[in-house]
């Protein structure tokens, strides 16, 4: 072969190598269980976690962690479509009681309370969409994960199960469990 057709090959390779890369990475971004807000999907701040079930499952969640206090406000209001392994994950230093509401919330969810080892100690289950009532828990917790209405009844997570994340001191090497 002569110079050019190697120089057109390579460039050629070069050009299919560049097109793949955004390709997977497209599907990549299509793939991801990520919060879907009225059709824009929220991937920045999405964090695993897992939760063990008592039965030995293993149970992997894609949360967006409510880092500001907007986002705090806000929850999952507005959301009109939550992904059967995403949610929102609201994460504190101090075990606090936190209190929830639906309001302008168009979507039913299940409301998971974790103690500061990532236990399970209460589960509000369905949570009222556009409803005012608050929703809590007697005992201060460290985290309030918020999942898809029904999913807790659906995979049977119950309390006395574990989440594993580095926010908890959990029992369990986190490394085993959940990887960055």
């Amino acid at each position: 072969m002569n110079k050019k057709r190697i120089f057109i090959l390579v460039t050629l390779l070069l050009i299919a190598g560049a097109l793949l890369g955004a390709f997977y990475s497209m599907a990549k971004m299509e793939n991801q269980h990520a919060i879907k807000d009225q059709g824009v999907i929220k991937e920045q701040g999405v964090e695993r976690f897992m939760i063990l079930t008592q039965d030995g499952r293993e149970l992997e969640f894609n949360l967006q962690i409510a880092d500001t206090e907007e986002e705090q406000k806000n929850g999952l209001m507005h959301v009109t479509h939550l992904d059967d392994d995403a949610g929102m994950a609201f994460l504190v230093d101090k075990p606090k009681l936190f209190i929830m509401w639906m309001k302008d919330t168009k979507i039913p969810l299940d409301m998971v309370f974790l103690d500061e080892f990532g236990e399970i100690v209460h589960i509000h289950w369905e949570a009222e969409p556009m409803s005012e009532d608050t929703i809590t828990n007697n005992v201060p917790v460290k985290a309030v994960l918020e999942l898809r209405g029904g999913i807790t009844l659906d995979e049977d997570i119950r309390v006395g199960d574990y989440v594993v994340h580095p926010h908890f001191k959990n029992p369990i090497k986190q490394d085993e469990k959940v990887q960055e």
